[in-house]
């Protein structure tokens, strides 16, 4: 089976008239995380993300806006000190590496609108705060200096 073919069979549609948006969301499970990761940072190295990490105590705070995607990787240390690594920014001056430690889940969310497909990356940690990185459908990154 080609990469990304398990993936794509496990969507689930959610529709909604009203707005005239339809949202797939894709749970990965845990033994692909990361495969999962190297994949999908192949297909998105470059493409413009916003960084949201959502918390109980402050709400949604933005880590990183607008900034080139440069990858993820998911590190397994035999059980233990689980961590998935987001990074973004592609110049030494506008760059972060956000840390979800303990990850639970992993989510990609497709949405359809007349302007375009919206992506997001979700990472729940064990306390249950979400990370998002939201991809921005139509900026092209050469759009961004």
């Amino acid at each position: 089976m080609a990469p990304g073919t398990v993936f794509a069979s496990r969507f689930v549609n959610l529709c909604t008239e009203a707005d005239a948006m339809r949202t797939m969301t894709e749970e990965i499970p845990r033994e692909e995380w990361g495969p999962f990761l190297n994949l999908f940072s192949q297909q998105h190295r470059g493409w413009i993300a916003t960084l949201e990490i959502m918390g109980t105590e402050f709400g949604a705070q933005t880590g990183a806006e607008r900034m080139r995607f440069e990858g993820a990787t998911y590190e397994a240390h035999g059980g233990h000190d689980e961590a998935i690594r987001i990074m973004i920014g592609d110049s030494p001056k506008a760059h972060m590496t956000h840390s979800i430690a303990k990850p639970t889940h992993v989510r990609l969310a497709r949405s359809e609108l007349d302007t375009g497909t919206f992506e997001t990356l979700e990472i729940e940690s064990s306390s249950g705060q979400p990370t998002l990185v939201r991809f921005h459908a139509g900026v092209e990154p050469e759009e961004i200096p």
